[in-house]
């Protein structure tokens, strides 16, 4: 390689370091934010209580309407 080839070959080098970097730090910022969310223990325990909640109430509402239905064929049943 001469002088002049390595002159030219020092900006693509400073490009491709520049791009790793910027690479780097976009990989890093999804790191911390990941990281964040993971550490946020009051957001996990809303979301899941609110989740069971859900849950909960849709688990009641099919249960009303069960007994409901029981309720309604005995009525039905007795007239």
């Amino acid at each position: 390689m001469t002088q002049s080839d390595a002159i030219v070959d020092a900006p693509s080098k400073t490009e491709r370091l520049r791009h790793d970097i910027d690479e780097t730090r976009a990989q890093l910022g999804e790191t911390v934010e990941t990281l964040a969310r993971k550490a946020d223990v009051k957001t996990i325990m809303r979301d899941t209580l609110e989740e069971k909640r859900q849950s909960f109430t849709s688990q009641l509402n099919e249960a009303v309407t069960a007994a409901r239905d029981i309720r309604d064929h005995f009525r039905n049943r007795h007239r």
